[in-house]
């Protein structure tokens, strides 16, 4: 097991490589790198010998990747409100309840 934590500790400068164009900056890139190192630590005991422990790795990196892209893609900046405010409508409701009080008044009528 020792040995095998000793090659994660020296596939770093190729996680790091693999990290780099991923994360576009370089505090994402190694925030990547170490989150990857993270899940690999604490799922040394789910690789399987014989395997190819950098393809591992790079699996690892791109799921935390994809899991770190999605969390931020749903967050938008929003301090002053004023982007919420732009994307905001007024309902439909009011028209809605206008027309069928309309209609009902309407149905009243003589013909």
């Amino acid at each position: 097991m020792s040995e095998l934590r000793a090659d994660v500790l020296a596939a770093v400068p190729s996680i790091r490589a693999f990290a780099f164009p991923l994360a576009r900056h370089p505090e994402d890139a190694y925030d990547l790198v170490q989150a990857t190192l993270v899940r690999a630590f604490r799922r040394l005991s789910s690789f399987e010998e014989g395997t190819d422990l950098q393809s591992w790795l790079f699996t690892i990196l791109q799921n935390a990747f994809h899991s770190t892209y999605r969390k931020h893609g749903c967050v938008v900046e929003n301090p002053d409100g004023a982007y919420a405010a732009r994307l905001s409508c007024h309902g439909e409701q009011e028209s809605h309840f206008q027309c069928k009080e309309f209609l009902r008044a309407f149905a009243t009528l003589d013909p």
